[in-house]
């Protein structure tokens, strides 16, 4: 799954598991919810935002990461389980 640049997405629901999560525009924790996002590797690239809450809006919901990927694979030099940010991301 791909956030292109300049999209905002607002998770409200959970997600269902997913191969890989790249963000390039912005995906935001729904305020207040009660979500999971499971994921093998998540990419924030440059510009991404990846947020639950603000410095002036505490998030007071329950988000839940659960990385799936396989540690023991070679496919990615960056590694294929974690949440890697590159580039101002």
């Amino acid at each position: 799954v791909v956030v292109p640049a300049g999209r905002h997405v607002l998770l409200d629901q959970s997600t269902p598991p997913l191969a890989s999560l790249t963000i390039e525009g912005e995906l935001e924790f729904a305020p207040g919810s009660d979500v999971a996002l499971t994921t093998a590797v998540i990419r924030v690239r440059s510009r991404g935002v990846l947020r639950a809450g603000t410095p002036s809006e505490r998030f007071t919901g329950k988000a839940v990461v659960t990385l799936t990927g396989d540690v023991t694979a070679d496919a990615d030099p960056m590694g294929t389980r974690g949440i890697q940010v590159s580039g101002g991301g």
